[in-house]
């Protein structure tokens, strides 16, 4: 298979991947409850069975690696260089979400626990970012329309329910907010990894006629 075909196949692969590691975790760790805790308490330093969602995370952020190598070519303008680099940027923080987990509960932040604030904040703001960029790619390439609104869509919506993430707003619902907010990436992950599969080579290399 070629970087695009296994890129795309990787982007849709990830929303499964996240969705059946965050269940599983969360069935086996004593007392989670999704909709008050956060996806990353899951992974705690000795938290029972954290290894599940670090692995989950780890897994995630290597699908999203490929994803961007598919798209560096098969979004070959300025903006889709641009945007691919981006999605490479979120695979890494993404990784670096599950090696660096949070302090044990009731204990003091930990290095590894800081840089895990610092690598999430990193990726959730790439979540957001990454889809306009790809807007303007798309906005260029031939009958990308669709594709154009649903990333303004994933972004524009992304950074309002980014809002309450970063501000504890809602406290006794912030597991259910975050999911919120994560499913817009991961859902706009999924699709562009279906657009690399299934766009026709005409709409895929609009901007680059000797692709």
């Amino acid at each position: 298979m070629d970087r695009r075909t296994i890129g795309g196949l990787a982007g849709m692969a990830s929303p499964a991947v996240f969705t059946a590691f965050l269940a599983a975790a969360g069935a086996i760790v004593p007392g989670y409850d999704h909709v008050s805790q956060h996806v990353s308490e899951l992974a705690r330093q000795s938290g029972p069975h954290a290894w599940v969602m670090r692995l989950g995370l780890v897994i995630v952020g290597i699908l999203d690696l490929l994803l961007a190598r598919g798209l560096a070519r098969g979004a070959p303008s300025r903006p889709g260089r641009i945007g691919s680099a981006l999605v490479a940027m979120l695979g890494v923080a993404t990784v670096g979400v599950g090696m660096f987990p949070l302090q044990p509960a009731g204990t003091e932040p930990t290095p590894l626990a800081r840089a895990h604030l610092g690598v999430a904040l990193t990726a959730f703001t790439l979540d957001v970012v990454t889809p306009l960029v790809f807007a303007a790619h798309f906005r260029d390439a031939a009958r990308s329309q669709t594709m154009r609104g649903l990333s303004l869509a994933s972004g524009i919506l992304g950074a309002v329910l980014l809002v309450p993430v970063l501000f504890g707003l809602f406290p006794a619902h912030k597991g259910l907010v975050q999911r919120a907010f994560l499913a817009v990436p991961f859902a706009w992950t999924g699709i562009i990894g279906a657009w690399l599969l299934v766009a026709r080579p005409e709409d895929r290399d609009a901007i680059d006629p000797r692709r």
